[in-house]
């Protein structure tokens, strides 16, 4: 009871601009108490690693010297541009346009007191002690179809100590042409559909699903993202055929009332997008409107209630991809150019430097599930040369710069699918 009223009273104090900058060292035991919990609901370690530099930020000269306990509570190993993207969030969730010499300083400061005295010299440390009982362990397929075009309704559970899937819990429902995202302890999944389309959650703790409100619009080959507080979808197309059309709405889950509402459009229309959430905001990226396929990239902030355009677009527009966050970047895997030509390269987005580079892929394909745990980003399924459904899972390490296959999944290829942390 005590660490549920901690997390829900002080964390929210933490990650407040208004109030960050107010809190007292005296509030250290407290901080230390709640970070080190195993009851703690994080979604990655990188939340832990962001709450500590959030507050360091608030006296950095005054906390510095604090910095090795705190530390101590992370239960991760992090590279250094990990590291810089978690200071990087803290910073600009106080100042809209963080400067690197502030990062800088944060980094230093942490090193100078990190809990391994072998790794003072490196922005890097790591307990090497087991996951938070309240954080995502596993990684879960659902939705989407499988071979012969048939919706899938059970779902997959890959656990990456062992290598390995097994069947999960079914859906109340299938899904077709499904995204997903977490927020807290659930994992939301949407349906798309042109007709009434379902959402449902799975709650990782009670193990079991649940069935939540449709959204206003019905919509198809839209996409979902979620920050701490709220759930987004996002563009998408309505109508079948010729008649489609496509959207530049957003809709976000109000948990509080059980509604879904809308919030301000995307600056262009996007359906076979790709989204997820990075340092508190929402980003959008490529997708297509009508005939024409987007190299843009746009980001929402749920404060303003606005989108903006980035200065800069990707090597080449795409549609039908992934994408997760990891390390303070977005990385974009797959889908396909205007010509359905499938594209064999990802490429990484900084927002700090507002700059796109080029990676190596994994296996060619579009559609495929794409998600992030415990700092590695992995992908799953999709379609590949021939429309074949594809079954292959690879992920890559930010910190090795390579990607590694995984286990197949064990019940056949999916694409179209939702793959998520729980």
């Amino acid at each position: 009871m005590q660490m549920r009223f901690l997390q829900s009273h002080f964390m929210p104090l933490l990650r407040s601009p208004d109030t960050a900058a107010s809190l007292q060292p005296l509030t250290l035991p407290l901080l230390t108490d709640l970070l080190k919990s195993d009851e703690l609901e994080v979604t990655t370690e990188t939340d832990v690693l962001t709450s500590i530099a959030l507050w360091l930020l608030g006296d950095l000269p005054q906390r510095a010297q604090h910095a090795g306990p705190l530390l101590a509570t992370v239960r991760a190993f992090f590279a250094e541009a990990e590291c810089r993207g978690a200071v990087f969030a803290a910073s600009a969730a106080l100042n809209p346009s963080p400067t690197l010499v502030e990062v800088d300083s944060v980094i230093r400061a942490m090193a100078a007191h990190a809990p391994d005295a072998a790794l003072r010299n490196s922005p890097q440390w790591s307990l090497g002690i087991s996951h938070r009982l309240g954080s995502p362990t596993q990684l879960m397929v659902a939705g989407g179809v499988g071979d012969g075009w048939r919706t899938q309704k059970g779902t997959e559970l890959y656990d990456p100590r062992t290598d390995t899937w097994i069947a999960g819990p079914r859906m109340p429902v299938a899904c077709n042409f499904a995204a997903a995202c977490t927020l807290g302890r659930r994992t939301m999944v949407v349906e798309g559909a042109a007709h009434s389309p379902s959402v449902v959650a799975f709650d990782r703790h009670a193990k079991r699903w649940e069935t939540l409100p449709r959204m206003q619009t019905a919509r198809v080959n839209m996409a979902a993202a979620a920050v701490p507080e709220a759930a987004y979808v996002l563009g998408g197309r309505v109508g079948t055929g010729r008649a489609g059309v496509s959207l530049k709405t957003v809709e976000v889950y109000d948990e509080g009332a059980g509604v879904w509402k809308e919030v301000a459009e995307m600056t262009v229309p996007r359906a076979s997008l790709a989204a997820s959430a990075l340092n508190g905001k929402i980003y959008a990226i490529g997708g297509q409107s009508d005939r024409q396929t987007h190299a843009s990239l746009e980001y929402y902030d749920p404060g303003a209630d606005v989108w903006c355009a980035a200065a800069r677009t990707m090597a080449r527009p795409r549609k039908y991809a992934g994408v997760g966050a990891v390390g303070g970047q977005l990385i974009i895997v797959g889908g396909m150019t205007a010509a359905r030509a499938r594209l064999p390269y990802a490429e990484a987005y900084d927002p700090r430097e507002g700059l796109w580079r080029s990676l190596p892929g994994p296996m060619v394909r579009s559609s495929c599930g794409v998600a992030v745990l415990q700092g590695e980003l992995y992908v799953a399924g999709g379609s590949v040369e021939g429309d074949q459904v594809y079954d292959g899972v690879d992920c890559f390490s930010l910190a090795a710069g390579a990607w590694r296959p995984c286990a197949p999944l064990s019940g056949g290829g999916r694409t179209g699918l939702a793959l998520a942390p729980v």
